[in-house]
């Protein structure tokens, strides 16, 4: 099963400019099975939400993901739930295998430090991992010891990732390593995922392959570097 794991959506934030028929159409096309949305859940784009309460806001934030469950369902594209938290509102974090009673029965969890996120993570059998850990304009690397994993390639052609720096601190402090498109713009290349030996129907079978290391990374290198070097040419939006 080849699997995205790190895709945004229209609305989702300021640079979610894909919507639910885009986003299906296009992992259909490249031969995906499957895909877990996983919007920005950081306080300006959280503010920027539909709704006057934390509730109203957060039914809008996950009414988006729903959106592309929908179209999944009809077009035959398994999509899962996930989260980008920018934890204590600076670096970003991807969360799985969540119940959403986690974020309304919390406060927001961009407000609570990596420490406390781990914590509610490993208590809530949710996988915590950060996500372009290296790439330029990151304030920090996280505390390895707080994250289950981390992003070793990122494919998301707008930004310098070094995924180089990333995959090396991942094996050097035995963290489980993650491929991520990052996807958010209806015509990016998507270099990035995960290879599952079977199918999955659930969250909580994506978390267990990702404990249990039971994947393999799809890592389109050249077509991301190449991406890359057209964008900074300005031959590519």
């Amino acid at each position: 099963m080849k699997l995205e794991i790190h895709c945004h959506t229209l609305y989702g934030s300021y640079c979610g400019l894909a919507d639910s028929k885009t986003i299906v159409r296009r992992y259909l096309d490249a031969g995906y099975n499957g895909v877990v949305i996983t919007n920005h859940y950081y306080k300006s784009a959280f503010e920027g939400y539909k709704g006057d309460t934390k509730k109203e806001k957060l039914d809008f934030y996950f009414s988006l993901y729903e959106k592309v469950k929908e179209e999944g369902d009809k077009k035959g594209l398994k999509v899962f739930l996930g989260s980008e938290i920018a934890v204590e509102n600076q670096n970003d974090y991807l969360l799985f295998g969540f119940d959403r009673k986690l974020f309304y029965d919390n406060k927001p969890l961009y407000e609570f430090s990596q420490k406390e996120m781990f914590e509610l993570a490993e208590k809530n059998g949710c996988f915590f991992a950060q996500a372009h850990p290296f790439r330029k304009g990151v304030k920090a690397v996280g505390n390895p010891l707080l994250m289950h994993g981390m992003e070793k390639f990122n494919g998301h052609f707008h930004h310098i990732n070094n995924n180089d720096l990333a995959s090396e601190f991942c094996e050097k402090n035995n963290l489980i390593g993650l491929s991520g498109t990052d996807f958010h713009t209806p015509d990016q290349p998507l270099t990035a995922g995960l290879i599952l030996p079977q199918d999955i129907v659930s969250e909580a079978q994506l978390v267990e392959h990702l404990f249990n290391k039971k994947f393999k990374l799809y890592c389109d290198e050249e077509g991301y570097l190449s991406a890359c070097d057209k964008y900074l040419k300005g031959e590519w939006k």
